[in-house]
């Protein structure tokens, strides 16, 4: 009995899309189910958007210098939900361009549905995907990370920016506090950090 795809890959984020076109150029029989945000967090609200906004903050401070040398600019403003629609319409391009990677007949499969494991079928993995059952000889997983608030006594009365919805938040906050010193936290550190300095 022949699986419906040598190699099949649950989620979509950095390795996903990159592991599956070099797989199909190896002839294997690929399928990527992504139930979510194609190019994962980085793409959607990670390394991609706040790049966008760090280059707005660095212009802003350039004109900001520029009398030093000898550019007479005389007022610098910032547009602060400008510089995120910009980081939006940047993500969103970078989307549209994976979508793309995807519509080669002879490509990989895109599944654009929540994929789980759901056992054995002799030498095949059984994966439902969607509504719909599939089998593969192999299984990789990309599913990255998901945001996670804290239970902080207090937290449900204080309207809070996470990592997931930052973009969302088009007012500069007057001051901020940072929950979490891990990658993500210390991300959005010099994120807010920057953006607070443009305001």
């Amino acid at each position: 009995m022949t699986a419906d795809y040598d190699v099949f890959v649950i989620g979509a984020g950095q390795a996903g899309p990159p592991l599956a076109r070099a797989l199909v150029r190896a002839g294997r029989r690929v399928a990527l189910a992504e139930r979510k945000h194609l190019g994962g967090s980085c793409v959607n609200f990670g390394c991609t958007p706040a790049k966008a906004a760090f280059a707005s903050a660095r212009v802003a401070h350039v004109a900001r210098r520029a009398g030093e040398y000898g550019i007479r600019i005389a007022s610098v403003g910032v547009d602060f939900r400008a510089v995120l629609e910009r980081a939006k319409g940047i993500v969103a391009n970078s989307v549209a361009h994976l979508e793309r990677q995807f519509q080669d007949p002879g490509g990989a499969t895109l599944m654009r549905e929540h994929a789980r494991l759901a056992g054995r079928d002799r030498d095949h993995f059984v994966l439902a995907v969607g509504d719909k059952r599939v089998t593969a000889t192999q299984i990789v997983l990309d599913t990255g990370n998901r945001n996670r608030v804290p239970s902080i006594e207090g937290a449900d009365d204080v309207p809070f920016i996470d990592a997931d919805h930052w973009l969302e938040h088009d007012t500069l906050p007057h001051h901020l506090l940072i929950v979490g010193a891990g990658y993500v936290g210390l991300g959005m550190r010099d994120l807010w950090g920057t953006c607070l300095r443009l305001g």
